[in-house]
């Protein structure tokens, strides 16, 4: 029994518009507005595949044409039927069908899956090696293979759908209709050019859509007011031509771009007949403005891409868009500022978050201990200041100079909250030896951040990392743990070789 995890409505879904579609043989409602991957998150639906090769589970991860697990069969069994489709770009319509791919008997139940538990038998490339001899076999063998790739089912009648070509001339193109392009394709437009504003959704305003943050504010309206604005606006500007739907696929020289205008596809079958399915655009323009936006980065760890682990863009574009909660309880693992804007626009529609784990760390100076850390302090803090922030930066010799400047200090002196950058952190003695140095110029160590920790035993059975912080109220944070070492390697069939090493110096020395 599904959850229904609808929250507050949203103004872009039509809930009076109720639509039934299936989803491996099972059928579900949603609303028309929504994608196949909000309306299974609304009836709490995660896995929706497999990976290749292993056959781990797979769920939604974002929200848009960035997506990478969620890939389904659309109206499998049918003549319109397309493998390699993402949830995220699907609009449901009555009678929408779609399956999960690379799996059998069911994405449940999936007996691919024993692949994961065979991994070290199954290297990179192991099939070119392995079923190319005797050749004779090869007819045989590759049945299985391509059977095992992945990949959807081709179609195999006719299809019944009509395609159209268009070329297009302008002068300026705009791809993306976020606040950039469509500030870019209203000053172009309104200055006498022909122009032409792409968007691969079936709405204007890229993310600005869902902002509604009180302290956001364009010309003292929230971005989403402003943007309605902007669009009406737009709707009645010569020279101005606003293809939605419409994805550009290639940017080839001189300025020639090819697009991909859906016209059809979120249409229910009865009124796709006779009508254009979809129309390749061939595009010339003098000027090319490309107002594609930023995607989120995810943050990478063991097993980041199983079901229920999202990009917070993606938890906060189903919330405020679709009108959907990702899960009844949610846990944010940030870095910056934008996983609290998430948060709190959970918290307004009564979704339930549980806890906000923040890595963001605050620093006055960088502290690099001798003798790699004064590469690593030195390239951080060249990546700051190409960012426009300065931070002055202290290296420590091993051996205190007794002449010329004197002390072990080498550039500024330590001052404020420092940041401590090394490569890695073992038992803990170099990291206190720095630490007491901090101190001693009446500086504070905050955090300590390594590339490695091994989480050998301190002076105590605790780690060094966790004696660091309690003994010196301070952060410490690595890349990289023995732990997600072992994790990592382990799951990597070429790399198994070294899994019994890494576990016995775990074993002797881990805390």
């Amino acid at each position: 029994m599904t959850k229904n995890l609808r929250v507050k409505s949203s103004e872009y879904i039509d809930e009076t518009n109720r639509i039934s579609f299936k989803f491996n043989g099972k059928t579900y409602h949603g609303f028309k507005g929504d994608t196949l991957a909000s309306a299974l998150l609304a009836n709490d639906v995660h896995l929706v595949g497999r990976s290749f090769k292993y056959h781990r589970p797979r769920g939604i991860m974002t929200s848009g044409s960035e997506e990478p697990n969620a890939i389904v069969q659309v109206n499998p069994g049918t003549n319109r039927t397309e493998p390699n489709v993402r949830a995220t770009e699907v609009e449901i319509y009555e009678g929408l069908e779609a399956s999960s791919q690379n799996c059998w008997p069911s994405v449940e139940f999936d007996i691919g899956g024993i692949n994961n538990f065979l991994s070290p038998f199954f290297p990179a490339g192991f099939y070119y090696k392995t079923f190319m001899w005797p050749a004779s076999f090869w007819k045989k063998y590759e049945f299985f293979i391509r059977h095992s790739a992945g990949l959807g089912k081709s179609p195999t009648s006719s299809d019944p759908d009509i395609y159209d070509h268009r070329n297009i001339h302008c002068d300026v193109l705009v791809v993306g209709a976020g606040i950039s392009g469509i500030l870019a394709a209203k000053n172009a437009a309104k200055n006498n050019f022909k122009t032409l504003l792409v968007d691969e959704k079936n709405e204007l305003g890229g993310s600005t859509i869902f902002e509604n943050n009180e302290f956001n504010k364009i010309d003292n309206k929230t971005p989403s007011e402003w943007l309605k604005k902007e669009i009406e606006e737009l709707k009645n500007i010569k020279n101005l031509e606003i293809k939605t739907r419409t994805s550009v696929a290639a940017y080839h020289q001189y300025n020639y771009l090819l697009a991909r205008e859906n016209l059809t596809d979120h249409l229910e079958a009865k009124d796709k007949t006779n009508k254009i399915r979809q129309r390749l655009l061939k595009i010339r323009a003098k000027k090319v403005i490309l107002a594609t936006g930023a995607l989120e980065r995810p943050l990478i760890f063991n097993n980041n891409d199983r079901p229920g682990i999202m990009l917070s863009s993606a938890v906060k574009k189903y919330s405020e868009f679709y009108g959907v909660a990702c899960g009844s309880k949610n846990v944010f693992f940030t870095n910056n500022d934008s996983a609290y804007e998430t948060a709190m626009s959970l918290y307004n529609k009564g979704i339930n978050v549980e806890a906000i784990i923040d890595n963001n760390i605050e620093f006055d100076c960088i502290y690099g201990p001798a003798y790699k850390g004064i590469f690593l302090g030195s390239i951080v803090a060249t990546v700051f200041s190409e960012q426009g922030k300065n931070y002055p930066v202290s290296f420590n010799r091993k051996e205190a100079k007794d002449h010329g400047e004197g002390g072990n200090i080498i550039g500024a002196n330590p001052s404020g909250n420092v940041l401590i950058i090394d490569d890695v952190l073992s038992a803990g003695t170099a990291g206190r030896e720095s630490i007491n140095s901090i101190i001693n110029h009446n500086a504070t160590p905050s955090s300590f951040v390594v590339g490695l920790d091994r989480q050998e035993k301190g002076v105590s059975d605790e780690s060094a990392s966790k004696e660091l912080e309690n003994e010196f109220n301070m952060n410490v944070t690595s890349i990289v743990n023995l732990d997600s070492l072992i994790a990592y390697v382990s799951n990597e069939s070429e790399l198994t070789e070294y899994l019994e090493g890494l576990n016995n110096y775990r074993e002797t020395w881990g805390a």
